[in-house]
């Protein structure tokens, strides 16, 4: 290579490098570039709002699909049972007769404290007190001819609800001989057409009864 191929070889590697130089300069300034957004100016206060509101909605949510103000202790401050069982503390009424309920509870994603109601008392009166584990199933026994209700509080959010159905156990006779009837009911969270019809109630009224 001649002196004059070597002069401008070295021109050429000099001109593509300050192209190169120039080109990274000038990119810096772009939008987008970490450069650009170190130099934006503060959050405005309608922005501070949009995002403020988003915070909310997102905590909503959060709160509605993923509860978490979980209920410790039964109402009387005794801990929850390990297994499906009446709860300690409370009297088990209406215990004369042969009728059984059977809360099912295998497909709920909470434990439940439930409460069996005689509604033919004024003012009703809670008879029978239990708690049920998510996937177990409980049965009350020995239950008294009558009409009841059913009211239920999930432990994992503390929300509550009656169920709007009034179910009548008893007797009935066949001839000479006879059966006692029951009903079962089984707890779906997901509210869909074959859910029970329920009403909302105050979780402290429900703690409260």
């Amino acid at each position: 290579m001649g002196m004059y191929d070597r002069d401008w070889y070295r021109d050429s590697v000099k001109r593509r490098r300050d192209a190169e130089k120039g080109a990274s300069f000038r990119g810096a300034g772009k939008p987008g570039n970490w450069a650009s957004n170190a130099t934006k100016g503060p959050v405005t206060l309608k922005q501070a709002f949009v995002i403020f509101c988003w915070v909310m909605f997102g905590l909503f949510l959060l709160a509605k699909w993923y509860p978490s103000s979980s209920v410790a202790y039964a109402p009387n401050g005794e801990p929850w049972p390990k297994t499906a069982s009446y709860l300690k503390g409370y009297p088990v009424l209406k215990n004369e007769g042969g009728s059984r309920i059977q809360i099912d509870n295998s497909t709920g994603v909470s434990a439940v404290h439930g409460q069996l109601l005689d509604v033919l008392t004024d003012p009703r009166t809670i008879v029978r007190q239990f708690y049920i584990p998510a996937g177990e199933v409980f049965e009350m026994r020995d239950v008294s001819p009558g009409d009841y209700k059913l009211r239920f509080m999930e432990v994992a959010s503390g929300n509550a609800w009656e169920v709007d159905s009034v179910y009548t156990v008893g007797i009935k006779r066949y001839g000479n001989s006879y059966q006692h009837t029951g009903f079962s009911l089984r707890l779906n969270r997901m509210r869909n057409e074959n859910s029970v019809k329920r009403t909302s109630v105050k979780s402290s009224v429900f703690r409260g009864g």
